[in-house]
């Protein structure tokens, strides 16, 4: 227990010592659109919003040259079996449908804080920053269909994984002929990682051969056995965010001819890897239910049927990288008079926490931008391998900065909208 407290007291007081996640911020955008979206939304929404809406002699809040933000916070849940409809029905009574078990049963919850961060911008032409201490944490809890319904199958994997990161991040954005650069680097180190091996096998062919065999090494930075010396055996990885704008319509004279053909276009890379995070003090739980082999089910020690191996302590350097994403997107204004912006965003992750690594990444929002004084977003899309409905509101008075947001969320589209998960983002910005 004492060493449990003294991780806890590592993760929170020295990370910025040691200079994952899940939701990366930009904290050189304009109007700071800082984690107003959640997980990494952000990233193709962050573009020159007020080139957009400032027009001469139009009231509109300036832009914060220096910010500093307090306490941004964000936190998510979602599974793709029950909504509070199922939970909380009018009649009182719950109807559960098994039947959907067969499509596996998935759990994700995210969790993140940013106790604090500073930028400087020079008149939109250059900027930088740096983010302090930042925790992220993402959960991963899906089960097999198969083993859910006893299909027969072999060797079927289902996706139980975690990690813990704390950040150090130095965002960085200029100007290059007419592309707007942003490079940030981030130094991540790993408070927590666990990818479990957990498998389902079951045959009926000659007798019955039932498997289900679970394999889990919680990596930690210091070593949980009892009496170990205090070493912190975790090292620091490097990655960056590298993103740039173009306004492509402005460049090809469409605005001049068609003041609806008022679009940007961009690319974000997110969490590009140089250098892997390392691991190596572990505490290992494995156990089986069933048997490895075929077994006559009238002759056999049922007593036997469930195993589990005593706690192991040890070491496995293990090399971490973060959850990678590429974005292409398109920021288009198409009212002249009505400040509201369309943003698509289309691309892929290569997540390392599933036994399947890539997925595809999209959707769409509309920004609703009052003077830079009340901004509200709203959005549809694909994202973390979720569908996420959200809305995100804003009240600038330069000095003073409230973000609030919230979503509702799913793996399941159709549960997204009926209560499968939520999430919700608070964040304080200060400056003038």
């Amino acid at each position: 227990m004492k060493k449990i407290f003294i991780l806890i007291f590592i993760s929170l007081f020295l990370m910025p010592l040691f200079v994952f996640a899940e939701e990366e911020t930009d904290e050189l955008s304009e109007t700071e659109e800082l984690h107003l979206e959640g997980d990494y939304d952000e990233y193709y929404s962050d573009y020159d919003w007020d080139e957009l809406a400032d027009e001469k002699g139009k009231f509109r809040i300036k832009d914060r040259k220096v910010e500093i933000g307090f306490l941004h916070l964000n936190a998510g849940f979602s599974n793709n079996f029950l909504t509070t409809k199922m939970i909380f029905p009018k009649d009182g009574k719950m109807i559960l449908d098994l039947e959907e078990l067969r499509k596996g049963f998935r759990i994700n919850i995210d969790a993140g804080l940013t106790p604090f961060y500073f930028t400087y911008n020079n008149n939109n032409l250059w900027g930088f920053g740096l983010t302090f201490a930042q925790i992220d944490m993402q959960g991963i809890f899906n089960l097999s269909g198969n083993m859910l319904s006893l299909s027969e199958v072999m060797n079927d994997k289902s996706d139980v994984s975690g990690a813990v990161f704390g950040t150090f991040q130095v965002p960085v954005f200029f100007h290059v002929d007419k592309f707007k650069v942003r490079v940030k680097p981030s130094f991540f180190y790993p408070v927590a990682y666990f990818k479990p091996n957990v498998s389902y096998s079951l045959n009926t062919d000659t007798g019955l051969l039932l498997d289900i065999n679970y394999d889990a090494k919680i990596f930690t930075p210091i070593s949980l056995a009892e009496n170990a010396d205090f070493k912190l055996s975790s090292k620091v990885g490097l990655d960056f965010h590298l993103g740039a704008e173009y306004p492509l319509a402005d460049v090809l004279g469409l605005t001049d001819m068609y003041s609806f053909l008022d679009f940007k276009v961009g690319v974000d890379i997110i969490n590009l890897p140089m250098i892997r995070a390392q691991m190596k003090d572990y505490m290992r739980f494995s156990g089986q239910i069933g048997e490895s082999e075929s077994f006559d089910i009238f002759d056999y020690d049922w007593d036997n049927l469930v195993k589990s191996d005593d706690v192991e302590y040890g070491e496995d350097l293990v090399k971490i990288l973060r959850p990678f994403k590429m974005l292409l997107w398109a920021d288009w204004k198409p009212f002249e008079k009505v400040p509201v912006n369309f943003v698509p965003a289309l691309g892929f992750a290569l997540n390392p926490l599933y036994n399947k690594p890539a997925s595809m990444e999209g959707g769409i929002k509309a920004r609703f931008d009052l003077a830079n004084l009340f901004i509200t977003t709203f959005g549809i899309g694909y994202h973390d391998r979720m569908w996420k409905n959200s809305f995100d509101m804003a009240l600038n008075l330069r000095f003073f900065e409230l973000s609030l947001g919230v979503d509702m969320r799913s793996p399941s589209f159709g549960k997204s909208w009926t209560g499968g998960g939520f999430g919700a983002n608070f964040g304080l910005k200060f400056g003038g």
